[in-house]
């Protein structure tokens, strides 16, 4: 563990453009943090990290997380190896299917058109394929999914380049353990925490992998504000905004005892009524699941997490009053200097 935080999660894409968010990484990096990272919506990720990596000089960077199905594993390699060139050891992949499924009938389970069935299965082909493009060998492969005749880069990368998986169910924290280097959770509690590491560790143990030498991340919704209740609104906000609606997130309330807020929140957002799904937004739900709150309240919330076995927490920031750029700066005051046990 580090004398800064593992790292701090950067939305690249809410209040900020391009050319500020490679400002705001050499910001992060002098505050002492070794990590900015991004995240992918309708824009990509991976370049964002080129330029985060290039606009730095000691920071890990990299995607927590990026689409996997919407590249090839051997496109997303060569860049990889390019961006590696330019930042030697600095840039992680992260990688997940990107399929979450909406609890709004009115949308597509996959905006993007891309085959995601089996995604598992799809996944493990898809690292494979990755690792070893990215290892220097020289790929014939036959899959269920990729079909490979000779195909070796010509670019490789100058160290090797860290492959993360999201582990948002049992089969791809099983994935994890067995070819990754480490996984990303989000939106989990103390008991779900633990229940990932175990998971992962006895994946990796059983294909003879060091269960230890795999990082556990968590992208951890974080705002925070002098004023906590301010805070705790906005998440409610936010929460709503962009996770609620969708059926694993439902899935989540139901499983902490709040299936009847969840459908509260759920039928308040379907007919537009945003104010009334933030109010059925539990409180529990922020004080187990998020850093929210005052600086003080905030550190200590981080240390907590890190205690129930994160090795790499990743800050995913909110703003408490609307702007993004104050967001980050009050998250990089709060936490900058401070070691991860707080």
């Amino acid at each position: 563990m580090t004398d800064a935080l593992p790292g701090i999660g950067v939305l690249g894409n809410v209040g900020i453009s391009v050319p500020e968010l490679v400002k705001l990484g050499a910001e992060i990096e002098q505050a002492g943090f070794p990590g900015v990272w991004v995240i992918e919506y309708e824009y990509d990720s991976i370049a964002l990290a080129q330029a985060i990596a290039q606009g730095t000089s000691t920071v890990m960077t990299g995607t927590c997380i990026t689409r996997a199905f919407t590249r090839h594993p051997i496109s997303l390699a060569t860049t990889a190896a390019a961006i590696d060139q330019l930042a030697p050891g600095r840039f992680t992949i992260g990688l997940g299917s990107g399929a979450l499924e909406s609890a709004d009938p009115k949308l597509s389970l996959q905006r993007w058109g891309v085959p995601w069935d089996r995604s598992a299965a799809r996944m493990k082909e898809y690292v494979e394929v990755l690792r070893r493009a990215l290892d220097g060998d020289t790929l014939g492969y036959q899959g269920d999914f990729y079909d490979l005749n000779h195909v070796e880069l010509e670019l490789l990368p100058e160290k090797r380049v860290p492959i993360f998986l999201a582990g948002g169910g049992k089969r791809m924290m099983d994935l994890a353990g067995s070819l990754s280097d480490g996984v990303f959770m989000h939106m989990v509690d103390e008991q779900a925490t633990r229940a990932t590491r175990e998971r992962v560790a006895a994946a990796a143990e059983k294909h003879g992998r060091d269960p230890g030498e795999l990082d556990v991340s968590n992208l951890i919704m974080t705002c925070v504000d002098d004023d906590r209740a301010t805070a705790v609104a906005a998440m409610k906000h936010w929460l709503v905004e962009y996770y609620l609606s969708m059926k694993v997130y439902q899935s989540i309330l139901a499983d902490n005892g709040w299936a009847d807020e969840g459908k509260t929140i759920l039928d308040a957002y379907m007919r537009g009524d945003k104010e009334a799904a933030e109010a059925a937004v539990p409180d529990g739900l922020i004080e187990n699941f998020t850093i929210t709150g005052t600086p003080d309240e905030c550190r200590q919330k981080l240390a907590e997490f890190v205690s129930w076995g994160t090795t790499m927490p990743i800050l995913y920031v909110f703003p408490s009053r609307g702007d993004w750029r104050d967001a980050y700066r009050r998250t990089i005051d709060t936490f900058a200097g401070a070691t991860a046990a707080g």
